[in-house]
């Protein structure tokens, strides 16, 4: 799903316009000034609105807030689960469906309520748990359902990989025997997302492992290689799939959407719109995706693209 060569180009040109040439202007609030170029803004967390700090930066915090007051509208696409994303709504105030779990979950903008999700069959958790769970360097495995992440056992390690990520632990059980009661008792079907957890010098090894035994049944992310940490998502999932979905709902065109990512997970979504901006810190394959790269996650690199790309010269000026 990435967009056509043609679509590229026109995307590159309108950029490359808007750092050199003064654009036209129309009516905004009450006189004569030029609006926003592009009135949604899509962006992943970890890596892109969070630094290394797990902080969301001042200068971000207002650029989204100058481009929601000239009409714009936000929207998160992250790996992250509901309960993970919560703590930061109230900063970055987004109007528009949360993307969760890599796509694989669809919410509310206040995360007040699921409207739909994705999930695993149950082959292909069976498949990844008898590849997985012995696998050499693999210290975990964690099945993340609507209500909550069930762990398949009580290592120290696991527990503080977890811990880190602000993901709480429900249950756990040996996933060999418990997985289709869990699901049963919770009144739940199969889990959205499975994680498995490695030490990090094995995770590459245990990312392959898990790609051989799913095939094309689902989708496998190294999302965190510093974690050793690796997601297993449904194949129909996916932050681009999902993101379109939200777009066709609401009229929204592909060239009406700036998308700013920076992991594995993020290259399909900076593909499949013309205009993605990954971060400096991108993964190799997303910054090939992306149209732009800009500086890492650290620096007021997004404020700096939202202000020169997405906000026109007067409206919202501070």
């Amino acid at each position: 799903m990435f967009v056509s060569r043609v679509q590229r180009l026109a995307a590159f040109a309108r950029v490359t316009a808007l750092f050199s040439v003064a654009a036209a202007t129309t009516v905004c609030g009450g006189r004569a000034e030029p609006l926003l170029r592009y009135p949604v803004i899509y962006a992943d967390m970890d890596g892109t609105l969070l630094g290394s700090d797990g902080k969301v930066r001042s200068a971000t915090v207002e650029a989204l807030r100058r481009f929601r007051a000239c009409g714009g509208h936000v929207g998160v696409a992250t790996g992250r689960t509901l309960d993970q994303v919560r703590p930061y709504l109230d900063e970055l105030e987004p109007d528009l469906p949360l993307v969760l779990l890599n796509g694989a979950m669809i919410a509310t903008p206040d995360g007040e309520r699921v409207t739909s999700t994705e999930t695993l069959s149950a082959e292909i958790v069976k498949t990844v748990v008898e590849s997985s769970a012995h696998a050499v360097g693999v210290i975990g495995l964690v099945a993340i359902y609507p209500f909550g992440a069930v762990a398949d056992r009580d290592d120290p390690r696991l527990r503080a990989s977890l811990e880190s990520a602000a993901i709480d632990v429900v249950e756990t059980c040996d996933f060999a025997d418990c997985l289709d009661s869990v699901s049963a008792e919770r009144s739940s079907g199969p889990p959205l997302k499975l994680m498995v957890v490695a030490e990090p010098a094995a995770a590459e090894g245990a990312a392959k492992t898990a790609v051989e035994a799913v095939g094309g049944g689902a989708r496998v992310t190294l999302s965190n290689p510093a974690h050793g940490v690796i997601e297993v998502t449904p194949a129909a999932a996916g932050k681009a799939n999902a993101v379109a979905r939200v777009l066709r709902e609401r009229g929204i065109g592909p060239d009406e959407i700036l998308v700013f990512g920076d992991g594995e997970n993020d290259a399909e979504m900076l593909g499949a719109f013309p205009a993605g901006v990954a971060m400096g810190n991108c993964h190799r394959t997303t910054c090939d995706a992306a149209l732009l790269v800009t500086k890492d996650a650290d620096t007021d690199a997004i404020a700096r693209v939202i202000e020169a790309l997405a906000i026109r010269h007067a409206c919202g000026k501070k």
